[in-house]
């Protein structure tokens, strides 16, 4: 290829695909680089007709190659402290998330922007459904689906999951309505220190101005400590108090708009956890300010259903089973351990650099024991030891750490499955570690 007239896609799972499925509709050039490429690519959908003469698929980067491109787009899976990625900085080159790239190829619908530590799917989904009903509106980003592929539709508003690995990397992504539900220590291994974590969420405000709005935690600490310095007008949302944005007051949920006070819907009229009341506020306070009726967002609230393996509990021979897979971090197990008693918890998996001093700082008089599992399994049982929680039993592996939860487990139990961890030493995702916990629990009750 000619010197300067491609872009470079570094990655290709979905994202990395539906950037290079759009360069080619578009008849544009790229180098696609992935080290599974030979992989990836038997399953991959693409133009196979332009495929040949505009598209170069690479399994390992040459410097050139990074020298020579026009741009580069890369996948949330690539860092910016990535070597190659540095490199093309270090150049000058312009990279771009994949986020990035499908903003400025679809600027034309409204964008609603979720970002936090826990809450982002869930809260996404929600808007999507709410906003659906007056709306031609579609959920799109980190909850699954490229934002590059809404470049397709004719939409006016895009309900958009933002996760800290795609904000790491923009430059005019700029929402009409932000939200950032909460923050706490994640992806440590990833952006280094929780102030990096931090100042990389608050990317999705950088480029708002007066007419673009924001919403955040008036319950969070984090926001007092570091001040969100935007134009955005900014509303609130809180559980504990009467602000300005949506609240929480004797079991009803209210709206403040325009120095107005409205009641919206009562707790009692949907059948939702408790755990995610600061996903419905932020859901209902961004439906008033796009003009969605009590009405409809009270039907939403009545038939939505949660993510798969986001707290999902069922009762078997008198123990509750709760299989929160989707909890990759600390905040989103203690989040689920309220309100629990008679807890046997199990905890686990890929170590993404997290201290789990907070949750042994929790009362856990209500925990009747963990099983501990995976890579992170010593550091839980030292950090267990260390604030003189005895009943900590450490596993090989997951799939006994749950057997053997399963097996100590009475009727008035409750066996909450929320790992605080990632899946990747032992699984190729949290739904894939979802799903081999349910096929566990069935066969474990089956064979009792």
């Amino acid at each position: 290829m000619v010197k300067s007239d491609y872009y470079l896609i570094m990655g290709f799972g979905r994202s990395g695909q539906a950037a290079l499925n759009w360069l080619i509709s578009s008849n544009k050039k790229a180098v696609v680089y992935d080290k599974n490429i030979d992989k990836i690519i038997k399953s991959a959908v693409f133009s196979t007709k332009n495929q040949q003469n505009n598209v170069k698929f690479v399994k390992k980067l040459q410097k050139r190659d990074i020298k020579n491109a026009k741009s580069v787009i890369i996948s949330p899976s690539f860092s910016i402290f990535n070597k190659n990625v540095a490199y093309a900085l270090s150049l000058g080159k312009k990279v771009i998330s994949e986020l990035e790239f499908g903003y400025l190829i679809n600027s034309k619908p409204k964008y609603v922007a979720i970002t936090g530590t826990n809450g982002k799917t869930t809260t996404t989904m929600l808007i999507n459904q709410m906003l659906k009903t007056k709306y031609r509106c579609d959920a799109y980003g980190n909850i699954g689906k490229p934002l590059t592929e809404a470049a397709k539709e004719n939409l006016d508003y895009i309900a958009l999951e933002v996760s800290s690995f795609q904000l790491e990397a923009i430059d005019k992504f700029k929402p009409n309505i932000f939200a950032i539900i909460n923050i706490d220590a994640d992806h440590l291994d990833r952006h280094k220190t929780l102030e990096n974590y931090i100042l990389t969420k608050y990317k999705i405000f950088a480029n708002c101005s007066s007419v673009d709005i924001g919403i955040i935690n008036a319950d969070d600490p984090v926001f007092e400590k570091y001040k969100l310095n935007t134009k955005a007008k900014l509303f609130y949302f809180s559980k504990t108090k009467e602000v300005e944005g949506a609240y929480l007051k004797n079991n009803n949920i209210y709206v403040d708009l325009n120095n107005k006070t409205m009641q919206i819907a009562k707790i009692s009229d949907f059948c939702l956890p408790f755990n995610i009341i600061d996903d419905v506020l932020v859901a209902v306070l961004v439906a008033k300010l796009c003009k969605v009726s009590n009405k409809n967002i009270i039907a939403v609230l009545k038939s939505f259903v949660l993510a798969p393996y986001r707290a999902e509990a069922k009762i078997i021979n008198g123990i509750k089973i709760i299989n929160d897979s989707k909890g990759t971090n600390i905040h989103s197990a203690i989040c689920a351990l309220k309100g629990l008693k008679n807890v046997i918890l199990l905890l686990g998996g890929e170590d993404k650099g997290l201290d789990f001093v907070p949750l042994f700082k929790q009362n856990l008089s209500d925990i009747k024991c963990i099983y501990c599992f995976g890579k992170t399994a010593t550091k839980i049982n030292k950090t267990a030891k260390r604030f003189n929680f005895k009943h900590i039993f450490q596993e090989k592996n997951c799939k006994t750490a749950v057997f053997n939860a399963l097996s100590m487990a009475k009727e008035g139990d409750v066996v909450l499955f929320s790992p605080a961890c990632s899946s990747f030493d032992e699984f190729s995702s949290y739904a894939e570690r979802g799903k081999v916990f349910d096929e566990i629990v069935n066969k474990f009750f089956t064979n009792c």
